[in-house]
């Protein structure tokens, strides 16, 4: 059997391979205006900053929010990454590996059943 390439493998099986420590962030965005309005979901991953280097080496690009950059968010060292159609797709046949750790208006929070993003984040900032 041939083996893959790194970047010929999908998102979460470059992650799981990986060892990454991620979740997944579905939010919702609207935007209300008299007779118009707009409302979209816009699905991402997102892990510590001490993982960039092992992201960078499966070829997958995390970023860091340009809301966070100079805001009180700014010292979090969350890194993001925005799902397309077919990461998404993915994401919805795998969601039996995910545990949804958050659910309010402005969107959902999936973790790893078996490797908590929270658990992990927390021990990397004390």
């Amino acid at each position: 059997m041939e083996e893959i390439k790194k970047n010929e493998s999908t998102l979460f099986e470059r992650l799981f391979d990986s060892k990454v420590c991620f979740a997944v962030v579905v939010s919702r965005v609207s935007f209300k205006s008299i007779g118009a309005g707009y409302s979209a979901v816009d699905y991402g991953c997102i892990i510590n900053m001490q993982d960039k280097e092992k992201t960078e080496e499966i070829n997958l690009k995390f970023y860091q929010p340009k809301n966070a950059r100079g805001s009180k968010y700014h010292n979090y060292n969350i890194l993001e990454y925005d799902m397309n159609d077919s990461e998404i797709a993915e994401f919805k046949t795998l969601q039996k590996k995910f545990i949804k750790v958050e659910h309010n208006s402005h969107g959902r929070v999936y973790e790893l059943l078996t490797d908590s993003f929270k658990e992990k984040y927390i021990t990397a900032i004390v």
